[in-house]
């Protein structure tokens, strides 16, 4: 069993100072330090309740730092499990499908209903818990919590519950949080400021690699499967013949293909129900961004080699080196 150890409070003066400066959005009052991880202040509050939630062992959870290709495992998960039921798919939403857990420390509903009182409800930001809970089984559920705030039975593996963990290289996956943050965070610096504090971990929940280990030290205890973005990419595929093994569906080539063909990036951007353009554009004007902007940006592999300049690449090197030392986790830049 887990021993969940809460350590949470503010960032040290400067550290503060630093994140003062750069994030300014307008449904997020301020960030905390809660085990090392950089999260909105809203969390302290609703940690209890997140790390007392029932765990059934009918749930598919879905969990990944930021931005490594956690909607395009929603949509695939969630088709898989529903016969590949495309046409509802485009029906509801997949907020509503496979909610996010994190939404109440995400967004402040009290600022938000004062600056538009239907977005609320319009978008399902209150009482996301209460839903969660009431929700029948199956259910399929997205955080990108890292293990050490995720439920208490989901920790220690005291359910059948299904974890399936989506990761992606740190070079890419900086870049699409950047753009994410300039929209979702307010993010007032340059890509070159936002790969600098990404390294040190002053990024919403950073740091990369506790997160990513949080997961990979654990899995031997957890009932949980790794799947990489770049896979997704290249072997799309064998990808969704190895979630539906995890998931207990068996799925005929024609099905796999056809399933592929629906989750291209293409074609999930072009879906209402996926894409989540209207949220997206709501809180762009909240965060008073000119440019504009969409949730599903570009979902390229090899960006960072025209986007970060050598010194950042040298840096990211170093970086990854230090933290691969003695684990036996690995980055495969080649086939990404």
């Amino acid at each position: 069993m887990l021993q969940k150890i809460k350590k949470i409070g503010e960032f040290d003066e400067e550290t503060k100072k630093i994140v003062d400066t750069y994030y300014k959005a307008a449904l997020v009052t301020g960030y905390v330090s809660c085990n090392g991880y950089m999260l909105t202040d809203l969390f302290p509050k609703v940690e209890p309740e997140i790390s007392q939630l029932d765990v059934r062992d009918e749930d598919i959870w879905v969990v990944s730092y930021p931005k490594s290709g956690t909607t395009w495992t929603q949509e695939t998960v969630w088709c898989i499990q529903n016969d590949l039921n495309f046409e509802l798919s485009k029906k509801i939403s997949l907020s509503e499908r496979f909610p996010f857990l994190d939404v109440p420390f995400m967004i402040n509903t009290k600022i938000l209903s004062e600056k538009d009182p239907q977005a609320v409800q319009r978008f399902g930001v209150e009482s996301k818990l209460q839903k969660i809970n009431n929700l029948p089984s199956p259910r399929f559920i997205k955080s990108h919590l890292p293990l050490d705030f995720l439920p208490l039975k989901l920790q220690n593996n005291s359910t059948n519950a299904k974890i399936i963990c989506i990761t992606r290289n740190p070079r890419d996956l900086s870049i699409s949080q950047y753009h994410h943050c300039q929209v979702f965070e307010g993010f007032q610096g340059t890509q070159e400021e936002f790969a600098e504090l990404f390294i040190k971990g002053l990024v919403p929940y950073g740091p990369y690699w506790d997160h990513i280990y949080s997961y990979w030290n654990q899995r031997s205890k957890l009932n949980i499967i790794f799947i990489r973005f770049e896979d997704m990419k290249t072997k799309l595929p064998q990808t969704i013949e190895k979630i539906s093994k995890f998931v207990g569906k068996v799925l005929t080539e024609e099905e796999i293909n056809q399933l592929a063909a629906h989750v291209t990036f293409d074609n999930m951007k072009n879906i209402k129900t996926v894409n989540k353009q209207k949220f997206t554009d709501m809180i762009r004007n909240l965060n008073n961004v000119n440019q504009e902007a969409t949730f599903m940006r570009s979902g390229q592999t090899h960006q960072w080699k025209t986007k970060l300049n050598a010194d950042l690449i040298e840096k990211f090197e170093k970086w990854e080196q230090e933290n691969l030392k003695g684990s036996d986790y690995e980055l495969n830049y080649d086939e990404a």
